[in-house]
Order: structure tokens, then sequence, then C-alpha cells
């Protein structure tokens, strides 16, 4: 038992030292103002840290004059000599700190016992992915949307505390209505797959009773959300981008998934992006699906998370929002599924393979941007 202990704080340790470091490095090598709706955001939070009398954490925000290629068909860059000044760079990196610091604890923590085996199972699987590359961009926005990732990972870790649960997709939609949706559909969507995974007992029937289910959830949820006024004002702010054209309008319904799935590795808001760390990622999913699990988790409980249930639902939330909903496409909505997608492999691989995969995929991304800078 003390060996598990000392595994589960090492590898903690490692997590949280890689997590902070490459968050350190991103801060460095991402473009200035690359980020999702920027010049909006940024000034939330401006306001935000003014309200709360947390001046010491305004950045200048830079006027760059960074040129690099703002095209989604592209797949190699030039990015121009520009960078965010040390100040900046510091206060951001500082502030995640502060902001992530509830997680690592839990994360970081020891366990006295072995009891919750499906905790310490979801506790491995976070450990192990928050090196990752688009988790790193993601909780580094200068965005309310870096908390509202935080807390949905959170979602993920105490899964099978109803109350918690339902505090923390409150709290996320009060922060962000956006995210909060996505969120409520993902959680909607295991509730009825778990239903179906303990209930039916044919694989055939599932598969029929999953395909209904997904038709139904796609034409039920948006009036179900319809009859919330916190949700009506976001359901019309969609509409009218949507009316507007004021999405990219050239990338079709068999488009918008690829670049969900893409911008979940990486791929941030100005389409850099990173190919080689695609196919190192494509690689390693095909030789994880040809391999047996090597622990099948026993499905207890309907409250309890399946593993194949978790990346089914993961799946399918990506494709029946994307599909629906062209402004929803991009991986900002959900980088909080990669531990509920990496959970189903976690019956394949143990944690230090997966915690070791993701930092190699920050550092393929890493040198993909400083390409970009120094030869592209």
């Amino acid at each position: 038992m003390n060996s598990s202990k000392l595994s589960a704080s090492k590898y903690g340790l490692y997590s949280f030292t890689a997590f902070i470091i490459f968050s350190l490095f991103g801060r460095i090598l991402f473009v200035p103002g690359d980020e999702p709706d920027f010049e909006v955001k940024s000034m939330q939070m401006l306001d935000f840290y003014k309200e709360y009398n947390l001046d010491f954490f305004l950045i200048h925000l830079t006027d760059t004059s960074c040129s690099y290629q703002h095209d989604p068909k592209s797949i190699f860059f030039t990015i121009t000599d520009c960078y965010d000044n040390t100040h900046n760079v510091l206060k951001r990196t500082l502030w995640l700190l502060i902001i992530s610091f509830p997680l690592f604890f839990f994360l970081l923590k020891k366990e006295k016992t072995l009891s919750n085996l499906d905790y310490i199972a979801r506790k491995k699987t976070l450990i192990a992915i928050m090196p990752f590359p688009s988790i790193i961009y993601f909780s580094g926005l200068y965005s309310n949307e870096q908390t509202t990732l935080l807390l949905s990972l959170f979602i993920f870790l105490f899964w099978d505390k109803f109350l918690i649960k339902l505090l923390l997709l409150t709290l996320i939609t009060v922060i962000d209505v956006g995210n909060g949706i996505v969120v409520l559909f993902f959680i909607t969507n295991v509730y009825f797959l778990n239903t179906i995974n303990h209930k039916a007992s044919k694989k055939i029937t599932r598969i029929i009773l999953t395909l209904l289910v997904s038709i139904l959830l796609t034409y039920l949820f948006p009036l179900l959300i319809d009859f919330s006024t916190l949700f009506t004002n976001k359901v019309y702010s969609i509409l009218s981008v949507i009316d507007s054209g004021g999405y990219n309008s050239e990338l079709s319904p068999i488009i918008r998934p690829i670049i969900t799935f893409t911008s979940i590795i990486f791929m941030t808001s100005a389409y850099i992006k990173a190919p080689i760390s695609y196919a190192f990622l494509l690689i390693a999913l095909l030789y994880s699906i040809s391999l047996k699990a090597v622990l099948i988790k026993k499905e207890s409980s309907l409250i309890s998370l399946s593993p194949s249930v978790s990346i089914y639902s993961s799946i399918l939330t990506i494709l029946l929002i994307t599909l629906s909903i062209p402004t929803y496409s991009y991986g900002k909505y959900y980088a909080f599924l990669i531990p509920f997608i990496f959970y189903y492999f976690q019956q394949k691989h143990d944690q230090s393979r997966i915690l070791l995969f993701s930092i190699f995929l920050s550092i393929t991304v890493f040198l993909h941007l400083a390409f970009y800078r120094f030869y592209g």
C-alpha cells in the first residue's frame, strides 16, 4: 500500500511540474493575442481584476504586429519575431498556478486508503493528461474559460458525487453559459447511455437504443434549454451569429468535427497546428485500439463512470453539437473531455505511459512552434 501511495504522489508531482513548465513555455512561444475571442475576453478579465482589487494581475494587452497565416487549410506556418513581454508571461503563469492549485491539491494528495478504486482510477487519469497540449493551451487563456475548464476537470474527478457535480455545473454555467451547455449535454448523454448500458443485455439492442437516444437528444436538448431564461439568450445569440455568417461558413458539416478533434489535440484560434503531433497521436490511438484491455472495469452502478460509456459519450457529444451548431466547432468547448477519453485507454496503458505520452506530445507541439518562429 505504501508503494501505491508513493507512486500516486510521485506521478502527481511529475504532472504538476510538467504542467507549470509547459505553461510557462507556452506563454513564451504562443503568439500574443492568438486566443479565441481575445479582444472581448481579455477586457472582461481586466474588469474582473479591477473589480476585486487584483491589480497585480493586470497585463498590458500587446498591440502586436505579428504576421502569421490565418487559414484553417494551412499546415505549416511562418511567425514573425514577436513575443509577449516578460511581465505578462510571469503574471499569467502565476495566476494559472493560483487557480489550478485546488485541482493539484487533490491530485498530489496521498490516498489514506484504497477503498474508492473508481476515484483513484479517475485521479490517475487526470494526473496523466494535465501536461496534454490542449490542456496547456486552453487552461492558459486570458479568459474566464480557463476557470470553466478547471472546474470541468473537477467534474471528472468527482463524477460519483452528484451534489458536487451539480454545484460545479452551476458554477460553470454562471461563469460561461456556452461552456455550461456543452458540459450539461455531455452529462445528460452519459446518464442516458449508462442507463442503456445497464438495461440492455444484447449488443445489437444497445446499438439501436443508443442511436435512438442520440437522435432524441439532438432534437430534445435545444427544446429543453430554450425553456430556461438563462440559456435562452445564449441560444438566440448563437442563432444570430449563424444568421449573420459570423463563423467560418466554408467549413462543411464534415470538416467541423475534424477541426474540433484537431483543436482538442492542439490548434490555436488562428489555426496554427502541429501536424506531426497529430500523426503521433493517431499512431498511438491505432496501437491502443489493437491492444486488449489489461483491466476491464466492472460497471457496478448507474452512478459510476464506465470507461466505454465515457469515451463513447465524449465522441457522441462532439459529433452531435458540432454538426448541429456551427459556432461550437472549436476545441475550447471540449477540452474537458480529454480525461473522459483517456479514461478508456487507462484500461490498456498504465498511468506512467499516458503521462509520458502527454509530455512527449506537448514537446512536439513546442518544437512545431519553435520551428515556425525560427525556420518557418
